[in-house]
Protein backbone atom coordinates (compact mmCIF):
# COMPACT_ATOMS: atom_id res chain seq x y z
CA UNK A 1 0.00 0.00 0.00
CA UNK A 2 1.56 3.12 -1.09
CA UNK A 3 0.88 6.36 0.72
CA UNK A 4 1.35 10.16 -1.02
CA UNK A 5 3.46 12.31 2.04
CA UNK A 6 3.04 14.61 -1.28
CA UNK A 7 0.59 17.67 -1.47
CA UNK A 8 1.56 17.35 -5.07
CA UNK A 9 0.30 13.99 -5.62
CA UNK A 10 0.22 11.58 -8.92
CA UNK A 11 -3.10 12.49 -11.15
CA UNK A 12 -5.55 10.12 -11.76
CA UNK A 13 -6.44 9.27 -15.54
CA UNK A 14 -9.97 9.94 -17.42
CA UNK A 15 -12.72 12.32 -16.62
CA UNK A 16 -14.58 12.70 -13.97
CA UNK A 17 -17.64 14.41 -13.11
CA UNK A 18 -17.90 15.78 -10.18
CA UNK A 19 -21.38 17.54 -8.54
CA UNK A 20 -20.10 21.00 -6.45
CA UNK A 21 -20.36 20.79 -2.94
CA UNK A 22 -22.99 23.51 -1.20
CA UNK A 23 -21.83 25.32 1.86
CA UNK A 24 -23.50 27.95 3.57
CA UNK A 25 -27.16 29.05 2.93
CA UNK A 26 -27.20 29.29 -0.83
CA UNK A 27 -26.45 27.23 -3.90
CA UNK A 28 -22.87 26.71 -5.08
CA UNK A 29 -22.59 28.94 -8.79
CA UNK A 30 -21.52 26.96 -10.98
CA UNK A 31 -18.61 28.98 -12.13
CA UNK A 32 -17.41 28.79 -8.14
CA UNK A 33 -15.07 25.50 -8.08
CA UNK A 34 -15.00 23.52 -4.73
CA UNK A 35 -11.43 24.67 -4.35
CA UNK A 36 -12.78 28.25 -4.42
CA UNK A 37 -15.25 27.40 -1.88
CA UNK A 38 -13.16 25.64 0.67
CA UNK A 39 -10.85 28.54 0.39
CA UNK A 40 -13.76 30.80 1.40
CA UNK A 41 -14.57 28.33 4.23
CA UNK A 42 -10.92 28.63 5.37
CA UNK A 43 -10.99 32.22 5.48
CA UNK A 44 -14.61 32.75 7.23
CA UNK A 45 -12.85 29.56 9.95
CA UNK A 46 -12.23 29.69 13.41
CA UNK A 47 -10.10 28.58 16.25
CA UNK A 48 -10.33 24.61 16.19
CA UNK A 49 -10.09 23.08 19.94
CA UNK A 50 -7.63 20.39 20.09
CA UNK A 51 -10.04 18.13 21.15
CA UNK A 52 -11.67 19.20 17.28
CA UNK A 53 -8.28 17.62 16.37
CA UNK A 54 -7.54 14.68 17.96
CA UNK A 55 -8.27 11.38 16.47
CA UNK A 56 -8.55 10.71 12.89
CA UNK A 57 -11.07 12.79 10.51
CA UNK A 58 -11.59 11.56 6.93
CA UNK A 59 -12.50 14.41 4.36
CA UNK A 60 -11.72 15.08 0.47
CA UNK A 61 -8.99 17.22 -0.86
CA UNK A 62 -8.93 19.28 -4.00
CA UNK A 63 -5.88 20.72 -5.86
CA UNK A 64 -5.13 23.97 -7.22
CA UNK A 65 -4.86 22.29 -10.69
CA UNK A 66 -7.76 20.20 -10.33
CA UNK A 67 -10.19 22.10 -8.61
CA UNK A 68 -13.24 20.31 -9.28
CA UNK A 69 -11.84 16.65 -8.91
CA UNK A 70 -11.81 14.98 -5.15
CA UNK A 71 -9.25 13.01 -3.70
CA UNK A 72 -9.15 11.39 -1.04
CA UNK A 73 -7.84 12.80 2.69
CA UNK A 74 -7.70 11.99 5.97
CA UNK A 75 -6.18 14.24 9.32
CA UNK A 76 -4.79 12.68 11.92
CA UNK A 77 -4.33 14.59 15.51
CA UNK A 78 -2.51 12.85 18.53
CA UNK A 79 -1.67 14.51 22.28
CA UNK A 80 2.11 13.92 23.66
CA UNK A 81 2.97 14.33 26.79
CA UNK A 82 5.66 16.83 27.75
CA UNK A 83 8.94 16.05 30.09
CA UNK A 84 7.76 14.95 33.46
CA UNK A 85 9.89 17.05 35.85
CA UNK A 86 8.63 15.74 39.01
CA UNK A 87 7.59 18.23 41.82
CA UNK A 88 8.96 21.51 40.16
CA UNK A 89 5.98 20.76 37.08
CA UNK A 90 4.58 18.09 35.41
CA UNK A 91 5.03 18.17 31.33
CA UNK A 92 1.76 19.48 29.51
CA UNK A 93 0.34 17.82 26.42
CA UNK A 94 1.28 19.17 23.03
CA UNK A 95 -1.07 18.80 19.64
CA UNK A 96 0.54 16.89 16.67
CA UNK A 97 -1.05 16.31 13.60
CA UNK A 98 -0.18 14.76 10.45
CA UNK A 99 -2.19 14.72 6.94
CA UNK A 100 -3.00 11.09 5.18
CA UNK A 101 -4.10 10.75 1.79
CA UNK A 102 -3.31 7.37 -0.80
CA UNK A 103 -1.96 7.59 -3.90
CA UNK A 104 -4.49 6.65 -6.36
CA UNK A 105 -7.17 5.23 -3.62
CA UNK A 106 -10.73 6.37 -4.02
CA UNK A 107 -12.26 9.40 -2.72
CA UNK A 108 -14.12 7.86 0.17
CA UNK A 109 -11.78 4.99 1.01
CA UNK A 110 -10.81 6.59 4.54
CA UNK A 111 -14.96 7.08 5.07
CA UNK A 112 -15.60 3.18 6.19
CA UNK A 113 -12.11 2.11 6.16
CA UNK A 114 -11.37 -1.81 5.87
CA UNK A 115 -8.98 -3.44 8.48
CA UNK A 116 -6.42 -3.17 5.61
CA UNK A 117 -6.68 0.48 5.47
CA UNK A 118 -6.86 0.98 9.08
CA UNK A 119 -3.15 -1.31 9.46
CA UNK A 120 -1.72 0.32 6.67
CA UNK A 121 -2.42 3.97 8.11
CA UNK A 122 -1.23 2.73 11.59
CA UNK A 123 1.62 1.84 10.15
CA UNK A 124 2.36 5.21 8.45
CA UNK A 125 1.92 6.81 11.74
CA UNK A 126 4.01 5.28 13.24
CA UNK A 127 6.99 5.52 11.03
CA UNK A 128 6.04 9.64 10.27
CA UNK A 129 4.81 10.45 13.68
CA UNK A 130 8.13 11.01 14.86
CA UNK A 131 9.24 13.23 12.27
CA UNK A 132 6.19 15.56 12.95
CA UNK A 133 6.95 19.33 15.06
CA UNK A 134 4.10 20.24 17.68
CA UNK A 135 1.66 21.97 16.34
CA UNK A 136 2.08 25.92 16.43
CA UNK A 137 -1.21 29.02 16.91
CA UNK A 138 -2.39 32.01 15.94
CA UNK A 139 -5.22 33.64 16.73
CA UNK A 140 -7.64 31.89 14.75
CA UNK A 141 -5.54 28.85 13.01
CA UNK A 142 -3.54 25.48 13.90
CA UNK A 143 -0.77 24.81 12.07
CA UNK A 144 1.38 21.73 11.50
CA UNK A 145 4.75 20.96 9.46
CA UNK A 146 7.39 18.63 10.01
CA UNK A 147 10.34 18.92 12.56
CA UNK A 148 12.94 19.34 9.18
CA UNK A 149 10.64 19.82 6.11
CA UNK A 150 9.43 23.55 6.62
CA UNK A 151 8.48 24.11 3.02
CA UNK A 152 5.17 21.90 3.88
CA UNK A 153 2.86 23.27 6.09
CA UNK A 154 -1.00 22.49 7.01
CA UNK A 155 -3.39 25.29 8.56
CA UNK A 156 -6.36 24.26 9.85
CA UNK A 157 -9.34 26.41 10.79
CA UNK A 158 -13.19 25.14 12.06
CA UNK A 159 -16.13 25.85 10.03
CA UNK A 160 -19.68 25.76 10.96
CA UNK A 161 -21.97 25.79 7.57
CA UNK A 162 -25.98 24.96 7.75
CA UNK A 163 -27.55 22.77 5.88
CA UNK A 164 -30.55 23.55 3.86
CA UNK A 165 -33.69 21.13 4.67
CA UNK A 166 -36.45 21.42 2.23
CA UNK A 167 -39.65 23.03 3.86
CA UNK A 168 -42.00 20.17 4.77
CA UNK A 169 -45.26 19.57 2.21
CA UNK A 170 -48.70 20.53 4.57
CA UNK A 171 -51.16 18.09 5.67
CA UNK A 172 -53.11 16.47 3.21
CA UNK A 173 -56.99 16.34 3.26
CA UNK A 174 -59.42 13.15 2.58
CA UNK A 175 -60.99 13.13 -0.67
CA UNK A 176 -65.11 14.33 -0.22
CA UNK A 177 -67.77 13.89 -2.17
CA UNK A 178 -68.47 17.81 -2.86
CA UNK A 179 -65.48 19.43 -5.38
CA UNK A 180 -63.23 20.96 -3.68
CA UNK A 181 -61.76 24.29 -4.99
CA UNK A 182 -58.31 24.76 -5.45
CA UNK A 183 -56.31 26.91 -3.06
CA UNK A 184 -55.12 30.42 -4.68
CA UNK A 185 -51.87 29.44 -5.74
CA UNK A 186 -49.57 31.38 -2.62
CA UNK A 187 -45.46 32.32 -2.42
CA UNK A 188 -43.25 29.25 -2.07
CA UNK A 189 -42.07 28.97 1.71
CA UNK A 190 -38.55 29.47 1.74
CA UNK A 191 -36.17 26.74 3.00
CA UNK A 192 -35.49 26.47 6.69
CA UNK A 193 -31.68 26.07 7.85
CA UNK A 194 -31.28 22.52 9.55
CA UNK A 195 -28.59 21.17 11.43
CA UNK A 196 -25.06 22.71 11.36
CA UNK A 197 -22.25 20.79 10.02
CA UNK A 198 -19.06 21.36 11.84
CA UNK A 199 -16.00 20.99 9.22
CA UNK A 200 -11.63 21.14 10.01
CA UNK A 201 -10.83 22.86 6.48
CA UNK A 202 -7.20 22.88 6.06
CA UNK A 203 -4.78 24.99 3.54
CA UNK A 204 -1.76 23.01 2.83
CA UNK A 205 1.08 24.70 1.02
CA UNK A 206 4.23 24.07 -0.34
CA UNK A 207 7.10 26.26 -0.46
CA UNK A 208 4.42 29.14 0.53
CA UNK A 209 2.32 28.43 -2.52
CA UNK A 210 -1.30 26.97 -1.45
CA UNK A 211 -1.16 23.53 -3.78
CA UNK A 212 -4.72 22.09 -1.99
CA UNK A 213 -7.59 23.12 0.36
CA UNK A 214 -8.86 19.71 1.97
CA UNK A 215 -12.13 19.90 4.67
CA UNK A 216 -12.97 16.75 6.53
CA UNK A 217 -16.16 15.85 8.29
CA UNK A 218 -16.06 12.53 9.66
CA UNK A 219 -14.45 11.30 12.61
CA UNK A 220 -13.70 7.87 12.05
CA UNK A 221 -11.50 6.92 15.35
Amino acid sequence: MKFNTSFLGSSVLGAVVVALLTFGTSTANANVTVFEQLRGLFETGSMPADTDLVGWRTGRCYHADTPHRPRNGMIAGWLTQGPDHGPIGRGTQTLRTLPVYWANGAPGIFDEPSPQVVQSVENFLDREAPLVARAQYDERTVYGTYIDRFEQQWAMRKSTSFQLTQPRPGPTTQPTEEPVPEPMPGPTPEPTPGPTQDYIVARMTRNGYVVQYCYYFKVIR
